[in-house]
C-alpha cells in the first residue's frame, strides 16, 4: 500500500476511474483469484487484506472506495466457499459465528455506506493500517505489544502530519491563494 501510494504520488496519478470506466485484465484478475481463494483456504485471510493490495497494482486508477466494492462484492462467494469447506470438515463453532454475524452484518453496512462516500486519502490510510495491524497479529505480536504498536504508528503518523504534511498544505494553499507582486526596482546609478 505505500509503496503504490509512492509510486502514485511520483507519477501524480489520480485515482478517479469507476469500474465500469474499466479494461479489465482477466488473466491478471484470475490470478489474483486463485492466489486470494488459496489464501483465504488456508488461512482465512487474504479477501482483503491481500487482494486489494493485489488489485491496487493491476488496476492503478482505481480508487480506494472503488476497490472496497469490488473486492467486496467477490468476497462473497469466496468466503462462501471457504465457509462451506469448514463445515464439511467440522470446523465451525456455531454460537461464535452467530455472534460474529449479529456484530459484522450492521457494521459492514455501516461501513460500506461511509466508504462509498469517503475520499480516498481517508480510506486508504485506513486499509493501510488494518492490513498493517493484520500482519501485526498474524507473526505473533501479542495483544498487549500489538496495542502499543498500533498506538504509537498512529501516533507518529499524527506528529508527522501535524509537523511536516499539514504545514506544507497549507503553504501551498496559500502560495497558491496569494499573488504576490514584486515591487518596482529603483535603479541606481
Amino acid at each position: 500500500m505505500l509503496v503504490r501510494y509512492g509510486l502514485d504520488r511520483r507519477a501524480g496519478l489520480d485515482r478517479r476511474a469507476v469500474v465500469h470506466q474499466l479494461q479489465v485484465r482477466p488473466f491478471a484478475s484470475v490470478l489474483i483469484g486463485m492466489f486470494g481463494g488459496l489464501m483465504v483456504g488456508i488461512t482465512s485471510v487474504g479477501s482483503g487484506s491481500l487482494m486489494i493490495v493485489l488489485l491496487l497494482f493491476v488496476y492503478p486508477m482505481l480508487g480506494a472506495n472503488q476497490l472496497v466494492g469490488t473486492d467486496l462484492t467477490q468476497a462473497v462467494p469466496l468466503t462462501m466457499a471457504a465457509a462451506l469447506g469448514a463445515l464439511v470438515f467440522g470446523h465451525v463453532e456455531f454460537a461464535v459465528t452467530t455472534s460474529l454475524i449479529l456484530g459484522s452484518v450492521p457494521a459492514v453496512l455501516i461501513g460500506s455506506l461511509l466508504s462509498s462516500r469517503a475520499p480516498d486519502r481517508y480510506i486508504r490510510p485506513a486499509i493501510t493500517f488494518v492490513i498493517f495491524a493484520s500482519g501485526l497479529k498474524y507473526v505473533g505480536v501479542g495483544t498487549t505489544a500489538l496495542g502499543w504498536i498500533l498506538c504509537s504508528v498512529l501516533l507518529a503518523a499524527g506528529a508527522i502530519w501535524l509537523l511536516y504534511i499539514r504545514p506544507r498544505q497549507l503553504a501551498r494553499e496559500a502560495g497558491e491563494d496569494l499573488v504576490v507582486e514584486e515591487p518596482p526596482r529603483i535603479q541606481t546609478t
